[in-house]
């Protein structure tokens, strides 16, 4: 009778486990979060911040969720190839320039230990108020099926994150 009971559990546990991975193949693989907010300032205002990885720390939403988080950084912060590295209870990780215009914003790849890396961009636009600034975070979950799941269940965390970023910097720079 006890051997039946742990077959039938074994089975079970392969059984949910074949289940859960077959549905997160179905999922959706490729998300683009965006979130945008209105700033009364211009390109330079807005560049200062977002241009500069080591001012990334002073606005981003980060040290909400990890006051003790340690970031260190390339030598130049402010070009393409600069990077800045981060230490956390929610995973370490690297943020790298890809591009680099302080007319119009910042591209860059931000990976996370464990993660393939996935593209991001911050955009200004301009506008009759002032600038439109745009927080892109372009998702690829094709290689993972947890990543999957994360697209699914963590999107409204990740909008969080940015919307809380993006109120943090429009308050530095209108305070400015």
């Amino acid at each position: 009778m006890l051997l039946k009971l742990v077959v039938f559990v074994v089975l079970l546990v392969v059984l949910v486990g074949a289940g859960g991975y077959f549905y997160g193949t179905t999922l959706e693989a490729k998300k683009v979060f965006s979130q945008t907010v209105s700033i009364k300032g211009d390109e330079d205002d807005v560049h200062k911040y977002i241009g500069d990885l080591k001012q990334w720390p002073e606005w981003g939403p980060w040290k909400d969720g990890d006051p003790e988080m340690t970031w260190t950084f390339s030598e130049n912060t402010t070009e393409v190839g600069s990077w800045t590295k981060w230490v956390s209870k929610h995973g370490n990780g690297e943020l790298k320039f890809t591009a680099v215009d302080p007319e119009k914003g910042v591209e860059y790849l931000f990976t996370i230990e464990g993660w393939e890396p996935q593209k991001g961009s911050i955009v200004y636009t301009d506008t009759k108020e002032g600038l439109n600034v745009t927080w892109n975070s372009d998702m690829d979950m094709s290689n993972s099926i947890m990543g999957r799941y994360f697209i699914k269940f963590g999107d409204a965390e990740l909008n969080k994150m940015l919307t809380d970023g993006l109120s943090k910097l429009k308050t530095k720079v209108e305070a400015d």
